[in-house]
């Protein structure tokens, strides 16, 4: 179960990131949604843990949700694949190929709002859409790797 206001904000926030992809902060909000997602954090939480990370940050987040508390159920997997992104995104940040990371949160940024909205979402189709293109892109084993978590 995870907080829908925390995935809604994830949602905001990877936005946010793709549209200032060489903003500095990045790396900071990356482990922020990992620490929320890997602790389940409520998102009164997660607002909270921005809120106190930096004064560029609390600046960006000032339209985000406050609410907090509606649970919904998510499967393990559709987690699994949101962290393994953001860590790849992160990794992208570390080794300065914001490009690469740039590509990863555009294919990535829809899912938290879709399964916030607890939508019958084609796993395989989104596959499709917004992953296969990078492994054809990247030579990255890890992106491939991502595909068993799309249920192929």
């Amino acid at each position: 179960m995870l907080d829908k206001y925390l995935l809604i904000n994830i949602y905001k926030l990877l936005i946010m990131i793709r549209a200032d992809i060489d903003n500095k902060e990045n790396p900071l909000l990356c482990k922020l949604i990992l620490n929320a997602l890997q602790y389940n954090q409520s998102n009164s939480s997660f607002i909270y843990e921005l809120q106190k990370s930096s004064e560029p940050v609390k600046e960006r987040i000032n339209f985000f949700s406050l609410e907090s508390g509606e649970y919904i159920k998510i499967r393990s997997k559709s987690v699994e694949i949101l962290i393994r992104c953001i860590n790849l995104i992160l990794y992208g940040f570390q080794s300065e190929d914001n490009k690469f990371a740039y590509d990863l949160v555009d294919a990535v940024h829809g899912l938290p709002k879709i399964l916030s909205e607890n939508s019958k979402i084609n796993m395989h189709q989104y596959w499709n859409i917004y992953f296969k293109p990078l492994t054809k892109k990247y030579q990255c084993k890890d992106i491939k790797d991502l595909k068993k978590l799309f249920g192929f």
